[in-house]
């Protein structure tokens, strides 16, 4: 049988970043315990497949009251918006999500991703109809020559991509839990305020169904090792401290969170000095230069696609008989921005996404 699906946009595997952008709402509604205790269902292989998908459209997710990522939002509701049963495409090597290639785990996670939350969802077209339709976070899921490949629905790809509010997750943080109410747990620790909050004993075995009869045992046998790995692997971690009933959780960053996000650092650095360079050789603006500056965090390969621009930009004046120095303020941005798109659609992902490019004008 023909799918009725039409996949708008393919997404093709890149190298992980250190981090991903979790949008809360999306964690909330998809994976809270609270909400729903199937989730705890799910095996750790189906959320490092989340994760990777995450990672795949850290290019593309856009918070919608940013004029400068304006142009990304409009690219979404365009592509995904104007017809009915749209779908952006995934495709990742099985070694990124599972790495001794175990494909039983690999079918059980996939078919729990297709299954879970499968209901019928309510969105909006561009007409202003609503548009009911029935699936979980994946449909059509299929596993060839070392690939995966699925669909997701715009329901749930809006979910994903927007981030009116968000946590930037260490992307590692799957490969170091042994188990998914670990997984679930960093996450919740995520949201939590500096000062920590107050759970009940019931309310948090209920949440993560666990059976102990002792606050004690809860303690020795869930929270301390926990507490161990996220103290070894993870920028946060936690302290606790029993009151009777209730259980203070108090989030804290781990002495080890520079090293752990070590790679990230060393780009953070190589970005700053570039746009420093760039500030002060064509005299940006404030504004101007944060624009970069923000273009750049949104994933690794930014900066290089902007330093083979400055060099596209670096051969044009060349050939226009120009000094590179000429160019100030808006007249750089503009062909600066220029040599960005003529970079940009000369990529593979220029290919996948034309519209995929960043804008810092």
């Amino acid at each position: 049988m023909e799918s009725i699906n039409k996949d708008k946009r393919h997404f093709v595997n890149k190298k992980d970043g250190d981090v991903v952008n979790l949008p809360i709402n999306f964690r909330r509604e998809y994976l809270s315990p609270s909400d729903s205790s199937e989730i705890l269902e799910m095996p750790i292989t189906g959320l490092r497949i989340i994760f990777k998908v995450l990672n795949l459209i850290s290019n593309h997710q856009f918070r919608r009251e940013n004029e400068r990522q304006r142009q990304l939002m409009l690219d979404f509701e365009n592509e995904f918006r104007v017809e009915d049963n749209i779908c952006a495409r995934f495709t990742f090597p099985v070694k990124d999500v599972e790495k001794h290639r175990n494909y039983k785990k690999i079918e059980y996670a996939l078919g729990k991703l297709e299954s879970y939350k499968k209901e019928w969802h309510k969105s909006k077209n561009a007409k202003g109809e609503i548009i009911k339709s029935l699936g979980g976070l994946i449909k059509e899921p299929q596993i060839s020559k070392g690939n995966i490949t699925f669909l997701v629905p715009t329901y749930w790809l809006e979910r994903l991509i927007s981030l009116e509010s968000y946590n930037q997750i260490i992307h590692s943080i799957s490969y170091s839990v042994s188990n998914t109410k670990q997984f679930l747990f960093y996450l919740w620790l995520e949201e939590i305020p500096k000062n920590g909050t107050r759970i009940s004993f019931d309310k948090i075995q209920r949440t993560y169904q666990y059976e102990y009869k002792k606050t004690y045992d809860f303690v020795k046998f869930v929270l301390m090792p926990m507490r161990k790995i996220f103290d070894a692997e993870a920028p946060l971690s936690f302290n606790y401290k029993v009151e009777g009933d209730l259980i203070h959780i108090i989030p804290y960053l781990t002495v080890n969170s520079e090293m752990i996000l070590k790679s990230k650092t060393a780009r953070s650095i190589k970005s700053k000095q570039r746009l420093e360079y760039w500030t002060k050789r064509h005299q940006l603006t404030k504004v101007q230069a944060e624009r970069i500056k923000t273009a750049m965090k949104t994933d690794d390969g930014v900066l290089n696609l902007f330093n083979s621009a400055y060099n596209c930009f670096k051969a044009k004046c060349k050939e226009d008989s120009r000094t590179t120095v000429s160019f100030k303020a808006s007249k750089f941005i503009n062909k600066f921005q220029s040599c960005i798109e003529d970079v940009y659609s000369n990529s593979k992902m220029g290919e996948i996404a034309p519209k995929g490019f960043p804008m810092i004008k």
